[in-house]
């Protein structure tokens, strides 16, 4: 987790320093206390340091609700989404009228990929509470994918779609040559792109490349996935590189993250040496699907609502190309707050889902 609850650090910090010190004056105080330590923890993202108190609070009331709804909202902040399907049923079956525990259980239905139960769920806890934010985006979340099979197919390469890739860097005076082309697709024999270059001389060498930015909508990292398909050759000459770029754009157009890729073993020997410094990777093959797991790529939690793709370039002498094609995304998980509760209840935490 990367965002802190609305709760100031300071008086969770107060919480726990005191409340370690209480000697508590009966086993319900020790129960509440244990609840208590681990909501504060999970409010702070600190959901595996959450479970022992709240594990203990159960070893003295089987059955406490409370502690089975915050115990299942951290099994869901860890992802151990099956865990905390048993610990939300049975908080539910004693209070049916919780629209916390309703919306924990869509996040860990969510997360099982059981959509159009989740969105039942999310259902169930708005008609209780209108007002509960994480309760709608995640009924807005699980339909879509509920109906889109969870997958947003961003470019399938149509022809003529080259003229889409609006941003280009080819000055005619630098080495090397470089050209776009529409070929026949060797993943499906419809069609793809190439970007090929030409060097010539070691005086002046740049990278060229062409780009296009794909909107994807609100997106996080957790558990997102891109694929595309990507072929790279060259001739082996010392001073080579053809690659590819992926960023990650905030809702104005900013990079927020960014990564360049090269196929397995398509890298002149100068390149290669350059590695260390320059941090490029190398794809597990140089020609084929690739996939992308954003949240290892560029870190988890990273927010984003635009993907764009760079096919780049460099040869001083020699020649390179890569193609493109098919490039989907299947969309991950995204981070929520719910609202504070009162009236009794048991209070909200940042949950992932």
């Amino acid at each position: 987790m990367n965002r802190m609850s609305r709760i100031p650090l300071l008086a969770l910090t107060i919480l726990l320093a005191v409340a370690s010190l209480m000697a508590q004056s009966s086993r319900e105080d020790e129960i509440n206390f244990l609840i208590a330590k681990g909501w504060a923890l999970s409010a702070i993202g600190r959901f595996s340091e959450a479970l022992p108190p709240l594990d203990r609070a159960l070893t003295l009331e089987a059955d406490n609700p409370n502690a089975l709804i915050l115990k299942g909202g951290a099994l869901v902040g860890l992802k151990r989404h099956q865990e905390a399907l048993v610990c939300l049923e049975k908080a539910l079956a004693q209070r049916m009228e919780d629209s916390l525990a309703w919306t924990y259980k869509g996040q860990a239905l969510y997360g099982l990929g059981r959509f159009t139960e989740a969105a039942s769920c999310f259902k169930r806890a708005i008609a209780l509470d209108p007002n509960l934010y994480t309760a709608k985006a995640g009924l807005s979340w699980s339909t879509q994918k509920a109906a889109t099979g969870s997958t947003l197919i961003l470019d399938e390469v149509k022809p003529g779609s080259l003229v889409e890739w609006t941003q280009r860097y080819d000055p005619q005076s630098m080495n090397p040559q470089f050209g776009c082309e529409e070929i026949a697709s060797p993943f499906d024999r419809s069609t793809a792109l190439r970007t090929r270059a030409r060097g010539s001389t070691f005086d002046t060498c740049e990278t060229k490349w062409i780009r296009r930015v794909y909107a994807t909508g609100p997106q996080q990292t957790d558990g997102a996935v891109v694929e595309a398909f990507l072929a790279f050759t060259f001739d082996g000459t010392d001073y080579n590189l053809p690659s590819v770029r992926l960023d990650l754009l905030d809702e104005r157009g900013q990079v927020v993250a960014g990564q360049v890729y090269f196929g397995k073993g398509i890298i002149g020997s100068f390149n290669r040496g350059k590695l260390p410094q320059t941090g490029y990777r190398e794809l597990p093959s140089a020609s084929g699907l690739q996939r992308f797991d954003l949240a290892r790529e560029f870190g988890p939690g990273r927010h984003f609502s635009a993907l764009a793709v760079s096919l780049m370039n460099y040869a001083c002498q020699g020649e390179n190309s890569v193609v493109f094609d098919h490039l989907v995304l299947r969309p991950g998980l995204i981070l929520v707050e719910v609202k504070p509760r009162g009236k009794g209840g048991v209070a909200s935490t940042l949950s992932t889902f």
